[in-house]
């Protein structure tokens, strides 16, 4: 779902000013940001994550009765996560041919496991800036949401509707985290910001606690050197 005009150009350069002062904090292996490599070699900031529990400006965001009302439209149950599940993220497209995850294939958020208690998980992403193609936005299969979707089907199949969501500063996009979606690499400039709230089941916190997700893990793992030859 993609809501128009939820939000203030004034609020939306509110928050700007704030991602730009975490951004200028960030550095790799903080465990608050990801990162990607770009074609040149350098570094490039990508994501910060747990976002709102540095920044009041944000968690403003993340509580507004707006982000909420969108957040429970399918089950009023539902309650936003900032100390798990990487919290509230905010998107940083970073323009070109990128290494890491920024430009990321299409894919759910249940699909490396926790479906059951994941979902259905509302993510609700405040623009930031605007997007269409030059900046990379968001793609997704309509009705393509509480089912298993063979990795990369589509290569396999014909006729899959794909619908590309361009949008203003201050407009909201709205989709349930099982529904195949994708954020693709900029066809120009880049520069996409959205800050992403999502809305899980109570269930959720059972099971996941602060700080644990596959993505914290993803984030935090550690390559272990080949052990030494005995001869």
């Amino acid at each position: 779902m993609h809501v128009r005009s939820v939000f203030t150009a004034e609020e939306m350069r509110a928050a700007n000013r704030e991602i730009d002062r975490l951004a200028a904090r960030a550095r790799p292996g903080d465990d608050e940001s990801w990162w990607v490599t770009t074609d040149d070699g350098a570094q490039a900031l990508c994501r910060l994550v747990y976002a709102t529990l540095r920044s009041p400006v944000l968690a403003a965001l993340e509580s507004d009765p707006r982000v909420r009302r969108l957040g429970t439209l399918l089950d009023p149950a539902l309650r936003a996560a900032p100390d798990r599940m990487e919290g509230s993220a905010v998107l940083l497209k970073v323009p070109g041919k990128t290494t890491g995850l920024s430009n990321i294939p299409w894919h759910q958020d249940c699909g490396m496991g926790g479906h059951a208690i994941m979902c259905p998980a509302v993510t609700v992403g405040i623009q930031l800036t605007g997007s269409d193609p030059s900046s990379g936005n968001l793609q997704v299969v309509p009705g393509s949401h509480g089912q298993a979707v063979h990795y990369r089907w589509e290569q396999r199949l014909d006729g899959v509707p794909v619908v590309s969501i361009d949008t203003a500063p201050g407009d909201v996009t709205v989709h349930v985290q099982d529904l195949m979606h994708a954020s693709p690499e900029p066809t120009d400039a880049g520069g996409r910001r959205t800050m992403y709230v999502t809305h899980y089941p109570p269930r959720l916190f059972d099971y996941v606690g602060p700080g644990q997700a596959f993505n914290d893990l993803v984030r935090n793992r550690v390559i272990a050197a080949p052990a030494a030859s005995a001869e």
